[in-house]
């Protein structure tokens, strides 16, 4: 967790210019790239944390892990966004508090699953 959110907050404070731009773009062709962008992050964080629930010996559904790491997603853009007002703050920084935000929502995840036919955990 602490890795991918330092690398993400690390990569933002490099391209300070054009992840305002990122985000505050309305263009369909910006619009659907940064879709494509949203999915692969996606896919790339529900693998990691596939792997990391196994490596604990847990196991995560699939449908879980992908929520998971869609939320993880927005929290850190989310996160970038408000940086931009903040900008004194450090990718390190930023990564430990979302580290302490989402790690032990995360941890009380394992073995979660969604019930057949419930909308409940």
């Amino acid at each position: 967790m602490s890795a991918g959110a330092l690398a993400f907050f690390r990569y933002v404070s490099e391209r300070r210019a054009y992840w305002g731009s990122l985000v505050a773009a309305d263009a369909a062709p910006v619009t659907r790239e940064i879709a494509a962008a949203r999915r692969h992050q996606a896919a790339l964080a529900a693998r990691l944390l596939a792997e990391s629930a196994a490596q604990t010996g847990s196991r995560m559904d699939s449908r879980v892990t992908d929520a998971c790491a869609h939320a993880i997603n927005g929290a850190l853009e989310a996160m970038a966004v408000w940086w931009q007002e903040h900008p004194d703050l450090t990718p390190e920084t930023l990564a430990d508090l979302a580290t302490r935000l989402l790690e032990p929502g995360l941890l009380s995840l394992r073995d979660a699953t969604f019930p057949c036919g419930s909308r409940a955990l």
